[in-house]
């Protein structure tokens, strides 16, 4: 019949006369097939791995089984052999010794085992938690991510509303150029008002502060060069009032056609307009010239200039001549009952005189020098010299000089004329 199967634990022994003690071995190799058992069980936590528990318990059975079949199949029996009594002792121990060592060894490695396994646990814990901050911030990412969407939509939406106001104000301004360009007299009729003539005229931005009038009564020929406070849309408006109440000055005092007396009535008329009390407001500098043709081909030209000054280059005698208008500008906070001046002239035939605003002298250069009064004066001597068909290219070319690509501060008007 087959062995039992925990026989191993029960190991029979003879003791002879002569000290020699004879042993029964039944199954001295159970032993082994119980270490296979107890390595999973030393090496895992059955509380947590509790599916390799009853696997080895079944496979250790399963090896008895099989051994004590093959023993029963094979007829193999009882061994025995025989052993000095001086050596029972160590026989005795030696199961003990082998055994204390191999659950030594396994306790060995199942504390390696569970330094490993903490290691494991520790880096596991480590990337988990590097995962959750990933998580966060690529949560704070998608979050930055959607307002910088909303605020660039924001931008876009902004930018078009910006482009469409863009478009309207530069309409408007195209229709301000017109309507500016309007009020200008036309190259046709200043060819048909005078003989020989030059214009320089740069608007700081798109429209001007600066304008020039002409008109002609019988033989008489009144032009004006105005300045008005301001430039770009503001000094536009101020144009398009001064040059109607010129107009309507002129249309109402027919029968005194006298500078003075129109740099009077103008000074009068704009404070009205504007309803200016004697606190600062918009107003104009502006030199005013009737020209009259008299005998021998001279020409009489009458001068009043509100803070604005007329040169001349008398034909015989060939210098240049500044003639200073008034110290004081129309409109502003000047009183009523200040009167302007006239000065009068007579100029010899082919005499050039010219009139300007302040743009062209007050313009800057890289090291925001002024071109300064005294510079062009020296300039229109030397212009004078010329032909007047080339004194527009040469005055041009000295202001492009002295800029150097710098930024026009103000509206620039030059306008030369030959009597």
């Amino acid at each position: 019949m087959p062995l039992p199967i925990f026989s191993a634990s029960i190991i029979p022994k003879i003791l002879h006369k002569d000290g020699s003690i004879s042993f029964i071995e039944f199954v001295d190799i159970r032993f082994f097939l119980l270490g296979f058992m107890v390595i999973p069980l030393l090496l895992f936590d059955f509380r947590s791995e509790k599916k390799y528990l009853f696997p080895s318990l079944g496979l250790y059975l399963l090896l008895l089984i099989l051994y004590d079949l093959t023993h029963n199949f094979l007829g193999i029996g009882i061994d025995t052999f025989v052993i000095d009594k001086d050596n029972y002792l160590v026989l005795q121990l030696s199961p003990i010794i082998c055994a204390v060592l191999l659950i030594g060894s396994f306790l060995f490695l199942k504390d390696i085992n569970n330094r490993f396994e903490a290691k494991v646990r520790a880096v596991n814990f480590n990337l988990v938690k590097k995962q959750e901050e990933i998580l966060t911030q690529n949560e704070e990412l998608r979050q930055q991510q959607e307002e910088i969407m909303a605020q660039r939509e924001f931008i876009q939406e902004k930018n078009k509303e910006l482009t469409l106001k863009t478009i309207q104000v530069d309409k408007s301004i195209n229709s301000a150029v017109t309507i500016q360009k309007s009020i200008l007299p036309s190259t046709n009729r200043l060819r048909e008002h005078l003989k020989n003539y030059f214009i320089i005229y740069r608007p700081k931005d798109v429209v001007s502060g600066d304008f020039y009038w002409i008109k002609e009564i019988g033989d008489t020929t009144l032009l004006a060069t105005v300045d008005c406070t301001g430039h770009g849309v503001p000094g536009a408006f101020m144009s398009l009032i001064g040059k109607n109440l010129l107009d309507l000055i002129i249309e109402t005092h027919k029968g005194k056609i006298d500078p003075a007396f129109v740099l009077q009535r103008l000074h009068h008329d704009l404070r009205e307009a504007l309803h200016a009390s004697n606190e600062k407001v918009y107003g104009m500098d502006l030199s005013f010239v009737k020209i009259v043709k008299g005998s021998n081909y001279n020409s009489k030209i009458t001068f009043a200039g509100a803070k604005s000054s007329m040169y001349f280059v008398d034909d015989n005698k060939k210098e240049l001549v500044e003639v200073k208008g008034d110290r004081r500008s129309i409109g502003g906070i000047y009183q009523e009952d200040f009167l302007f001046n006239n000065q009068e002239y007579t100029l010899s035939e082919n005499s050039i005189f010219y009139l300007t605003s302040d743009g062209y002298q007050d313009q800057n250069n890289p090291e925001r020098q002024r071109l300064g009064k005294k510079h062009l004066k020296n300039i229109l001597l030397k212009a004078s010299l010329k032909p007047i068909e080339e004194q527009k290219c040469f005055l041009e070319g000295i202001l492009e000089t002295h800029m150097q690509d710098t930024e026009q501060r103000d509206d620039i008007m030059l306008i030369g004329i030959q009597v």
